[in-house]
């Protein structure tokens, strides 16, 4: 694909109030396969931006009743226009003209008379910055979407979380998730109040933080049992605790597995007996 076909679908605005200015300029980047609109005024200029928006914007700095600098300060005031780069023309080489016109809102300054190629450079390579911007901002606006999206989704979640909880601290039995190596991570208020502890002491913590030496045997065992076996597993058991107390459970334990990872741990229902 040649270059002249890649860039067919750019539009550029020139202005200038010299005719022969806007027929070189024209047919330089129509050959060079850009679309051009040409105004010989600010005002015709003004009408056009109206009508459509151009990519890109070669600006004239000197004409009669709205000069370059005015013209160009009302475009960048524009949230329609702001964005629009624009490249001054400008016969004056005086470094405080090119410091005016980039101050201005300027992208780039081509002193006249004008050379094809420099010309030709300037324009491609606004134009290649313009869609690095564009790409950027559809690229933000795309993360923006995926961090609303996220956010939403984790809200859901929360909820769906907070009401499963609910509900598992209104079943009268003791409910709990213990990992693979034993270490609690979930259970409902009958099961705290059971173990008489609150969150710090349950919260990654095994049994043998909770019962006797002799009760966490027979617990670990059992939990090993349906972890090997991938089966679920009912028995009855009494629990002693450190303070020598005992107590005895209907306890119904279920493996919990998936397809990445064998063994997530264990979910326990017990029941006093």
């Amino acid at each position: 694909m040649s270059s002249a076909t890649q860039v067919t679908h750019k539009l550029i605005l020139i202005v200038d109030d010299t005719p022969a200015n806007l027929r070189l300029l024209s047919k330089l980047l129509s050959t060079s396969g850009y679309s051009t609109r040409l105004a010989p005024s600010s005002k015709l200029a003004l009408m056009s931006i109206q009508q459509s928006l151009p990519d890109l914007i070669l600006l004239d700095i000197r004409m009669p009743k709205l000069d370059g600098y005015e013209l160009c300060r009302r475009l960048k005031a524009d949230d329609r226009t702001c964005n629009i780069p624009i490249i001054f023309l400008s016969a004056l080489k005086e470094g405080g003209d090119k410091v005016k016109a980039l101050d201005m809102g300027g992208a780039d300054y081509i002193t006249k008379p004008f050379h094809a190629e420099e010309v030709c450079a300037r324009v491609r390579h606004q134009l290649q910055l313009l869609d690095l911007q564009r790409q950027l901002k559809d690229q933000n606006q795309q993360l923006q979407r995926e961090i609303s999206d996220r956010k939403q989704a984790q809200a859901e979640l929360s909820r769906e979380r907070n009401l499963l909880h609910t509900l598992i601290d209104a079943i009268p039995d003791m409910v709990f998730f213990k990992d693979p190596q034993g270490q609690y991570l979930f259970w409902n208020q009958a099961f705290q109040d059971f173990v008489g502890a609150d969150y710090r002491d349950i919260w990654r913590h095994t049994d043998a933080d909770l019962f006797s030496a002799a009760a966490t045997a027979d617990i670990r065992a059992k939990d090993e049992q349906v972890l090997s076996s991938g089966q679920p597993l009912r028995h009855e058991e009494t629990v002693y605790f450190p303070d020598q107390h005992q107590q005895f459970l209907d306890t119904y334990k279920v493996p919990v597995q998936s397809a990445i990872v064998e063994n997530l741990g264990v979910i326990g229902v017990c029941r006093d007996i």
